[in-house]
């Protein structure tokens, strides 16, 4: 298990019961992926083994870059500000870069084909190969895009919290909404949690409600193998029972 908190200075690590304090400043985002650490930050990409040594460092070419993702092949990262996307080697080499929409919200992978949302223009993508090669409008602001089969966006607006169920043609199968609620969308073990400030719901794949509950006002780790509250705290989310205890 691995869980990351960041500061302003440094990031704080657990990992398989050892914890790691580093000295990373202004890190945006964190991926953990066959046995590698790699850490966005403001100015840099940095990666590191599960030992934590060193093993390179590369420039980040657009510092508004907030998002990173690692598979086999490629390290991408996105910008909420030039929408885009960006692909590098795994040696951190810069490859190529694609415009998806107005400003990258989210975006992540499923075999050769990677999905973003766009806000203000509201779009879902398909790139492959880093092209576009597929997207539609959505109904509301996108915040998050998650995939397991299908696609799982989440969306906002002054009124509700959606979530919308796609298949992998971008066709539209399904949509929720919620009362309004700053929140986070997670999958875990063939289950969706909408974990908000004021409610947490667990739904099945389908979009199929099979929990609602009051919140502890808390948002989940982005940052995590698990469901975890990463605060002064740590506490293990039980997604089953819809309910928290300290790990």
């Amino acid at each position: 298990m691995w869980y990351a908190k960041k500061g302003a200075y440094e990031v704080f690590v657990f990992l398989n019961g050892k914890t790691f304090l580093l000295p990373i400043e202004r890190c945006k985002s964190i991926f953990y992926t066959e046995n590698k650490f790699y850490f966005l930050c403001e100015n840099d990409i940095r990666c590191y083994d599960e030992n934590f040594r060193f093993l390179f460092q590369t420039y980040n070419v657009e510092r508004n870059c907030n998002r990173i993702y690692v598979d086999r092949y490629f390290i991408y990262t996105s910008s909420p500000d030039t929408g885009a996307v960006y692909q590098y080697a795994l040696n951190g080499t810069l490859l190529q870069s694609v415009r998806a929409g107005e400003h990258v919200g989210d975006f992540t992978l499923a075999g050769e084909a990677l999905y973003t949302v766009s806000y203000h223009d509201n779009k879902l993508f398909q790139i492959k190969n880093m092209e576009i090669v597929k997207d539609v409008f959505l109904d509301e602001m996108p915040q998050t895009v998650l995939f397991d089969k299908n696609i799982f966006v989440l969306l906002n607006n002054e009124f509700y919290s959606c979530i919308e169920l796609f298949n992998d043609q971008l066709e539209l199968i399904k949509k929720i909404s919620m009362p309004r609620q700053i929140g986070e969308l997670f999958l875990w073990k063939n289950k969706l949690v909408f974990c908000g400030c004021e409610l947490n719901y667990v739904l099945d794949e389908n979009l199929k409600f099979l929990s609602i509950k009051k919140s502890t006002g808390k948002l989940l780790c982005r940052y995590s193998d698990d469901l975890l509250y990463c605060d002064d705290m740590v506490r293990k989310f039980d997604p089953i029972n819809n309910l928290s205890y300290p790990l």
